[in-house]
C-alpha cells in the first residue's frame, strides 16, 4: 500500500510540472510525438485484451525514444492489479468520483512491477516507452482518470474492445498543459523497428 502511494504522490509530482520532467518541452513547444509499433507486437496486444475481456488489461511498451518517436522493441503484458487498496489510494485523484471497484472499469500495474520492468529494460539499454491498456465496451479515447494518473513522458495506447473484439485503438500524449493529444502511430515489422535503433 506505502509503494502504491508513493507512486501516486510521484505522478502528482510529475504532473504539476510537466514541462519541467521531460527536456523536449523547450519553449512551450510541445513537439509531434509519435508511436512507431510492429504489427507484430499490435496483434499480441489485440490477443491479450480480447482474452482478458470484460475486464480491463494492460501492459508497458518497451523501447527507445529516436527523433521524438517511441519506437517500441518490446511489449511487456501485465496482470491488471485494481482493486479495493487502490480504490482508497486514488479517491483524490480527479476522475475517481465514478469508480467502480472492479478491474472491467479500471487498471492498475503494480508498482513492483513496474520497478522491476524498468530495472530490466535499463539492463537492455531500453526504457518504458508507454502504457496500453484496454476499454471494455467503450472508446479508446482516454478517462479523466487516465489523464489524472498519466506521465507527461509515456505514449498511451488504448483500444477499444466491443463485445470480445478490439474494434479501435489510439494513442495518446500528454502535452505541457497536461491534455491528452493523439499521436500518430507508425506501423513497422519488427525487424524494421531493430534495424533503425
Amino acid at each position: 500500500m506505502q509503494t502504491r502511494v508513493a507512486i501516486l504522490e510521484l505522478r502528482q509530482a510529475n504532473n504539476r510540472t510537466p514541462a519541467a520532467c521531460n527536456n523536449k518541452y523547450i519553449l512551450g513547444a510541445t513537439p509531434i510525438v509519435n508511436l512507431q509499433i510492429s504489427q507484430q507486437y499490435l496483434q499480441q496486444i489485440c490477443q491479450q485484451v480480447e482474452r482478458h475481456y470484460p475486464q480491463e488489461s494492460c501492459g508497458l511498451l518497451l523501447g527507445r525514444v529516436v527523433a521524438q518517436v517511441n519506437c517500441i522493441v518490446e511489449i511487456y503484458p501485465t496482470e491488471n492489479s485494481w482493486d479495493e487498496a487502490d480504490l482508497t489510494v486514488f479517491a483524490a485523484v480527479s476522475g475517481s468520483a465514478s469508480l467502480g471497484g472492479s478491474r472491467r472499469e479500471r487498471y492498475a500495474i503494480a508498482p513492483q512491477t513496474l520497478l522491476q520492468v524498468q530495472r530490466q529494460a535499463r539492463d537492455r539499454d531500453l526504457q518504458i516507452v508507454g502504457v496500453y491498456h484496454s476499454h471494455p465496451d467503450h472508446p479508446a479515447n482516454p478517462s479523466e482518470f487516465d489523464r489524472a494518473i498519466a506521465w507527461p513522458q509515456y505514449s498511451y495506447l488504448i483500444l477499444s474492445v466491443l463485445q470480445g473484439q478490439v474494434r479501435d485503438h489510439r494513442s495518446w500524449r500528454l502535452d505541457e498543459q497536461h491534455q491528452f493529444q493523439e499521436e500518430k502511430i507508425l506501423y513497422t515489422n519488427a525487424a524494421e523497428i531493430d534495424k533503425s535503433l
